[in-house]
């Protein structure tokens, strides 16, 4: 028992219902863990790393489904990381005014 689907080459990939319980149940562990992640940290460093998503899937899929990577990608890429890594630099913060200074 399982589903029939035909692919754009015109072969035909069945899944089972183990397959489309196993692919569910990795979205929802990975859901859970993420969400559990980012109660324990900042959620302005939580949502930087969010910006890492497409990074990950990229390489996933040229690691796992040996899909080719474009030079649009690896540009995406070349933006994204060096976009995270500036958000998670510390900052010296410049007070508001003196009267802030003075309280701290």
């Amino acid at each position: 028992m399982g589903m029939d689907f035909r692919n754009q080459m015109g072969n035909t990939t069945r899944f089972s219902l183990f397959d489309t319980l196993s692919v569910v149940s990795f979205i929802i562990t990975t859901a859970l863990l993420y969400n559990i992640a980012i109660t324990k940290m900042d959620l302005t460093k939580a949502t930087i790393f969010s910006n890492l998503i497409p990074v990950y899937t990229i390489g996933f899929a040229f690691w796992l489904l040996d899909e080719s990577l474009t030079s649009s990608q690896l540009m995406a890429c070349g933006l994204i990381l060096p976009g995270v890594v500036l958000g998670q630099s510390r900052r010296r913060k410049a007070p508001l005014n003196a009267a802030q200074e003075a309280v701290e």
